[in-house]
């Protein structure tokens, strides 16, 4: 269903490129171009994180009616990685 839509994910994250596979996404360079490109009806739909997405629209789209629909496309685990010597 989504794939009918222009979609838009941020160049780098290799999540969205993972849950948009196979639609010719239209890259941009962070959340912030990303949701520009929304809100100037450059794509229909903006792929990220979630917490990323909701501090931007906090922070810089306020009122421009972007909001977060659907179940996540892709999910992964996550891992804490140390420098040894903090248990030294």
């Amino acid at each position: 269903m989504i794939k009918k839509f222009n979609i838009g994910i941020v160049r780098g994250y290799h999540f969205a490129v993972v849950g948009t596979q196979g639609m010719n996404p239209i890259m941009a360079k962070n959340v912030s171009h990303l949701f520009t490109l929304l809100e100037h009806d450059r794509i229909d739909v903006a792929v990220t994180i979630l917490i990323g997405g909701k501090l931007e629209i906090a922070t810089n789209f306020t009122d421009k009616g972007i909001h977060v629909i659907g179940k996540s496309l892709h999910s992964a685990p996550l891992f804490h990685y140390v420098n040894k010597t903090i248990f030294n």
